[in-house]
């Protein structure tokens, strides 16, 4: 008895990931590289799902911009343009010269339509990737503006990064992947997969450098080096 209901359970667990996927990357099978081969693939699809959101939690001044940037490289590369939606005046453009500035739409609204200008440009198919930080604005951002914005991102194709303090962990994620960045000794940093959709969450990723490599995955799973593409 214990045999077949620990099978059945394992069967429910399988057909709940599969329905957790993003419909449209799905039907499509668009996913967009990392630039970390081995990320990439313990992630459903081999990337990041085109048309998804991505969460970010960190705490103050952990450098997860940055670690954004470097997972959206490849996106940045694809379309005609990029986004920041920056209400808090943090974002400083030279330091993301080596991701095309050229391309980027910086865009500063009042805190209290950065949520509108972010879905807007989620929404637009020339757009590849949009960053918003919610630390920046007056409230946090509740359920129903968070499906605004996961529709957006569907129906724009690009990627949506939504940079979160670490906190926001105990909320409902509407990501299709939410990651806990966590500063290291040495400029380092760890990554946390807290949430996979249609895959497997757990999985820490150790930054040495430019580098990552995998820990925490157990069941018997490789822990392969993470070194980003060129």
């Amino acid at each position: 008895m214990q045999n077949t209901k620990s099978e059945t359970l394992l069967k429910l667990a399988d057909s709940i990931r599969g329905l957790e996927y993003t419909p449209l990357a799905d039907k499509l099978h668009l996913y967009i590289s990392s630039g970390i081969k081995d990320l990439d693939e313990s992630l459903p699809g081999g990337g990041l799902p085109a048309g998804s959101l991505i969460e970010v939690l960190a705490g103050e001044a952990a450098g997860s911009f940055s670690f954004c940037l470097m997972l959206a490289r490849k996106a940045i590369s694809a379309k005609p343009a990029w986004a920041v939606v920056d209400p808090g005046g943090c974002f400083y453009p030279p330091a993301a010269q080596q991701y095309d500035i050229s391309k980027l739409i910086l865009t500063r609204p009042p805190a209290r339509h950065a949520t509108w200008a972010f879905t807007q440009l989620l929404g637009c198919p020339d757009v590849s990737a949009s960053f918003l930080t919610t630390a920046s604005l007056n409230a946090d951002l509740d359920n129903m503006s968070y499906r605004r914005l996961q529709l957006a991102a569907e129906h724009g194709q690009g990627l949506g990064f939504v940079m979160r303090p670490k906190e926001a962990a105990r909320k409902p994620c509407w990501a299709a992947l939410r990651l806990l960045f966590e500063r290291g000794e040495n400029g380092g940093g760890e990554v946390t997969l807290l949430h996979v959709r249609g895959g497997r969450s757990g999985a820490r990723l150790k930054q040495q450098g430019i580098g990552f490599r995998v820990q925490g995955l157990g069941d018997g799973m490789r822990q392969p080096s993470l070194t980003p593409e060129p």
